[in-house]
């Protein structure tokens, strides 16, 4: 919805009809997200990249680390410095990874 509202300028109604088309979510939960989606645009982008690339990471941790990766340990290295820009991040994880071997 988000690429087809910013990038094709489809209406709200549009978005609302797409999404109640192809998801399973009530009207009222697609609204409120059609409604965020205008007044945050690439917000649902931009956490699908972000998304993508902490998935990535961790599985660069999980293949380093072998038997001594540990999930909550990887968690607590991503969610414990707050918000990060992605460099940053993959940065602070690889330090982790070599503190772990």
């Amino acid at each position: 919805m988000d690429t087809g509202i910013h990038a094709q300028g489809w209406t709200e109604a549009q978005a609302i009809d797409y999404a109640l088309t192809n998801s399973p979510r009530p009207e009222a939960t697609v609204r409120s997200e059609v409604r965020r989606y205008f007044n945050m645009p690439a917000q649902a982008t931009a956490y699908k990249v972000g998304m993508l690339e902490i998935q990535r990471i961790r599985a660069k941790a999980e293949e380093a680390l072998k038997d001594r990766f540990d999930i909550r340990d990887f968690h607590d290295q991503i969610l414990g410095s707050g918000p990060l820009p992605m460099p940053v991040l993959e940065r602070k994880i690889d330090d982790w990874i070599a503190a772990s071997l």
